[in-house]
Parts: C-alpha cells; structure tokens; sequence
C-alpha cells in the first residue's frame, strides 16, 4: 500500500506509511550534521549544526546564536565586515548602514564628518582625518588649504614651513618668519628662536648679519 505498482516497486515489502520514491524504496534521509534538520529536506546548511535557515538567501543564517549569523535576516544582503548578510551597494564589505559612503567602494568611514573619507588612497580622500575644519593639503606642507580652519595655509599653492606671521609660507631660514615679513632673512641657526620678533629680528632692525672686521 505505498502506492507504487507491484510491477514497478523494486521493494514490495517497506513498511506501511514510511516515504517512498518512484521506485517503491523508503527514502533514507540524512543528517549531516546532526542539527535535527534533514540535508535533503528542511537544512540549507547541511554542514553547520548551528545554522539551518537562510530566510533571504544571502548565504548567512537565521539563527543569531550560530555560526556567522545574518544581521538582516529578511533582507538579502553580503556585507563582511562590520555586519554579515546586509545590503551593501558599493560592495566593499560594509553594510550601508554604517557605511559613511555607501556609493563609493574606497570610502566607508568619515571620523570628523566633514564629508570627505578617512582613506588616504581612496577617492576625495580627507589628508586632515580628525579635524573637521580642514581636509586638504594641496602643498603638501602640512597646513590645510582651508584658510579660515585650524593652521589654514596662507600660501596653499607653495610649499612652506613659517609659522610666526603666516602659516605655510616660504621660509628660507626656517626661523618661522615668512619670507614676505622678514626684515632678517639669513636668521643663523645658532640664534635663539625665541627671542626673534615679528620682523625675524632679534632686535628691531638688527640684520643679524656678521660684523664688519675692524681695520688695522
């Protein structure tokens, strides 16, 4: 009574109500890995006893407790890395949600919000990652081309090092004192910075050059 004709029922004799195929033959389930759950049947993932049901199909199971667990479960989505199985547009393993770019795959993170991304070798990428008043460095001197932020760059085309009168300007002595202001231009290094004032003299109007031998 399994309903398979005796003529074509390769196992006459199976016990009444047991599951058989085509063939007339009980059908054996297995359970791989002893999850409860029948590989041919219920378990889309026969090899991982914690994991049985992938509700979007994203490849990450349902059950939260189990080996990588889907953060969205009833969304489809392959993100990787700060959450697994949620949607992540630009593919770079970060789910949109916490990616600060999600239309950029080199960018995903904005610490100071400034709108340009923490990656230096990515796209728009911020030179300035903690300060939100500047993120770009056209000279490369360290000052940024935000003129009215924190150390903006007075001369942000021109690569320089004062820091006294302007910041970033050309500075030949490196006494701090931009070239365009320094009544003393030949500052020598023994000399005290310290004690140099706004003109890049030690004193007002001094030179600072060498004195002139005494005649004989």
């Amino acid at each position: 009574q399994d309903g398979v004709p005796n003529s074509s029922d390769s196992c006459p004799n199976t016990t009444a109500d047991v599951e058989v195929g085509s063939d007339g033959c009980e059908i054996v389930y297995t359970d791989s890995d002893g999850d409860g759950y029948y590989d041919e049947v219920d378990d889309e993932f026969p090899l991982d006893g914690s994991q049985w049901i992938d509700s979007d199909g994203d490849g990450y199971g349902d059950n939260a407790s189990g080996f990588n667990p889907d953060s969205c479960v009833n969304t489809f989505g392959k993100s990787t890395i700060d959450k697994l199985g949620c949607p992540d547009t630009d593919q770079d393993g970060y789910s949109d949600s916490s990616d600060a770019f999600p239309q950029n795959p080199n960018q995903h993170s904005d610490y100071d919000g400034d709108g340009y991304g923490d990656n230096a070798t990515g796209n728009n990428p911020d030179i300035f990652p903690e300060d939100a008043t500047q993120y770009q460095d056209t000279d490369g001197d360290g000052f940024g081309d935000n003129q009215t932020g924190n150390n903006g760059d007075i001369c942000p085309l021109t690569y320089g090092t004062s820091t006294i009168d302007r910041l970033g300007c050309l500075d030949e002595d490196n006494d701090g004192v931009s070239d365009l202001n320094d009544e003393c231009e030949s500052t020598p290094d023994s000399v005290d910075r310290t004690e140099l004032l706004a003109n890049g003299c030690v004193e007002q109007n001094d030179p600072l050059s060498e004195p002139e031998p005494i005649s004989e």
